[in-house]
């Protein structure tokens, strides 16, 4: 992040990794089918190079297997969308979002936990 231009992470098919798509800024995550991962399949978090997550879009990913199919930790975050995306991790946690007040996250379809946010 930081750059001139967005990353983009598009079209992918992503499986047996650790993490499978980690961000913390400037990046277009889109379209991508993640499952089988270690940990998780997307973590948008802080990092030691950049503590603030900013202008990161997450959207309509199919995520799928995973003990954490998405980790989110966006306290103090900026221009941060979550949206459309599926997720599904039964018997395990789905999205673990702390930190959210002031993103958008809205339609995505969730099958497993939810944690860290407020359920309706």
């Amino acid at each position: 992040g930081g750059g001139p231009e967005i990353n983009t992470v598009v079209g992918n098919v992503i499986w047996n990794a650790g993490e499978g798509i980690q961000v913390v800024s400037d990046a277009l995550i889109k379209d991508n089918v993640i499952f089988n991962c270690a940990l998780t399949g997307i973590t948008a978090a802080p990092h030691a190079v950049l503590a603030q997550v900013r202008n990161v879009t997450i959207l309509g990913n199919e995520i799928a297997g995973q003990p954490t199919g998405v980790l989110l930790r966006w306290a103090q975050a900026q221009e941060v969308i979550f949206q459309h995306n599926r997720i599904h991790c039964p018997g395990q946690i789905s999205l673990d979002a702390q930190g959210v007040t002031g993103s958008i996250i809205a339609d995505n379809d969730v099958e497993g936990r939810v944690k860290g946010l407020g359920q309706k």
